[in-house]
């Protein structure tokens, strides 16, 4: 029982990567495409990245529409096990 616990995982594990490799892919199209993207949030004590910001067209109603103020995402991401701790 564990082996089949342990292959699940890996296949979980796999399908996770090709997703964030995916959504990699499509955060730069979307910056070479359009000139603005989203941006990385960097600890600048340690570099461990934390999250991301930023702007990204996205898809309303099945359709992108460049230019068209309504379909433009302003989002941020940040790590649920980061957590700012003040005076250090």
């Amino acid at each position: 029982m564990a082996a089949r616990r342990e292959v699940d995982i890996v296949l979980i594990l796999h399908v996770m990567r090709e997703a964030a490799e995916q959504r990699f892919h499509d955060l730069v199209s979307n910056y070479q495409m359009n000139g603005f993207g989203k941006l990385a949030v960097v600890v600048n004590s340690c570099g461990m990245l934390i999250g991301y910001c930023g702007i990204e067209m996205c898809e309303i109603d099945g359709k992108f529409c460049a230019g068209s103020i309504s379909q433009m995402l302003l989002s941020f991401f940040r790590a649920s096990h980061f957590q700012h701790e003040e005076g250090k």
